[in-house]
């Protein structure tokens, strides 16, 4: 699978990860209130809250891609038989094994999250969603060392 090929796949899954992304965060905000009994205008608001419009969390999708791209993908081209298959599996676990179940566990991120689709009250929608694009940039991920770890601890393994 082509750079290309793939973007063309992550446009196509974009409004629908990004809908599973909200409502993830959506059940997860409204259970916590829930568990602590707290009712407020805000919280009846979000739960009646129809996502229909997932334009607000772009940025947050091209920062995810962009991450992908950047750490995962090889572009080892058709050289081995089922590179297609394998990216796009790859690329599938990445999303919904690692970034998606680390995103949905920050408490800022949902709430960030949220806030970018007018769920919750805030200042700047635009800098809730930049908010989240940052800590997806900063995030580390499994495998991947951090930027401040120095680099003789990588070599010695």
């Amino acid at each position: 699978m082509t750079v290309e090929e793939l973007a063309r796949l992550q446009q196509k899954q974009a409004g629908q990860a990004l809908y599973s992304l909200f409502m993830k965060c959506r059940r997860r905000f409204l259970r916590s209130a829930e568990l602590l009994c707290i009712r407020s205008e805000s919280i009846g608001k979000l739960q009646d809250l129809e996502a229909t419009d997932m334009t607000p969390l772009v940025s947050v999708w091209e920062a995810i891609c962009g991450r992908y791209l950047a750490e995962r993908y090889t572009p080892q081209l058709p050289l081995f038989q089922d590179h297609d298959t394998e990216t796009r599996e790859d690329w599938e676990k990445f999303i919904n094994l690692e970034m998606f179940p680390r995103l949905v566990n920050e408490d800022e991120v949902v709430r960030n999250i949220l806030r970018a689709m007018g769920g919750l009250p805030c200042k700047s929608p635009r800098g809730a969603a930049s908010a989240v694009c940052s800590y997806i940039d900063e995030m580390v991920l499994p495998g991947v060392p951090p930027l401040w770890a120095p680099e003789e601890a990588l070599t010695n393994d």
